[in-house]
């Protein structure tokens, strides 16, 4: 911490963590220059490291051109691939990504942010929260999870609210694979007799 004109070690960790601190330049600092010389045969020191933290990304995610690295996605609004998202440093999380225009992302402090892009090479499943309103009346849930899985998603969770003038609110959070598939799907929800509106929610 010295070395590096950190205050204490705490603090040192902490620089790290936020990205601020620059890995390379600490690594210089702790390993004289002969321990630092890559064998052809071996792997150096940090690259030992980093193959045992590192695991294989289920996210489809890209950080600053790098995959495999492991990311989780921000609840509040449920990024999908397809969606503008930005990524951000937080203490002991991790990088967790969101869409441009969630509020919280909004107020990420810029010294956090960090570029983050879909892998265009891989895709995967991703939870996302849709709403739909309807006319209180037999009949319709089963057409509205009929459409959910005929497109080949999976419902994780539902809740049905009717309202004091006979109609619904049915809320889905469900399994998708890109933000054209949800497209497509509320646009085949909505042509259902009785529906009145769907829409994607966060929150």
């Amino acid at each position: 911490a010295k070395k590096t004109k950190h205050a204490s070690f705490d603090d040192l960790l902490i620089a790290l963590g936020y990205g601020k601190a620059d890995v390379k330049k600490i690594v210089e600092k702790i390993l004289p220059e002969s321990e630092r010389i890559k064998k052809p045969e071996d792997q150096s020191f940090i690259e030992s490291i980093i193959t045992k933290v590192k695991r294989k990304s289920s996210t489809a995610i890209k950080v600053k051109g790098v995959d495999d690295i492991l990311v989780k996605f921000g609840r509040c609004c449920g990024p999908i691939y397809g969606d503008q998202i930005v990524g951000y440093i937080s203490r002991g999380r991790g990088i967790t990504v969101h869409t441009v225009d969630c509020p919280r992302a909004l107020d990420i402090d810029k010294e956090r942010k960090i570029d983050v892009e879909w892998d265009r090479k891989e895709k995967t499943l991703h939870n996302v929260r849709i709403r739909v309103f309807t006319i209180d009346s037999p009949g319709i849930l089963a057409q509205l999870t009929k459409e959910i899985t005929n497109i080949g998603s999976n419902i994780i969770q539902a809740s049905i609210r009717t309202t004091n003038d006979r109609k619904a609110i049915n809320s889905f959070e469900i399994t998708i694979e890109d933000a054209t598939k949800l497209y497509y799907l509320l646009k085949n929800i909505e042509k259902i007799k009785g529906v009145i509106a769907a829409e994607r929610y966060s929150g």
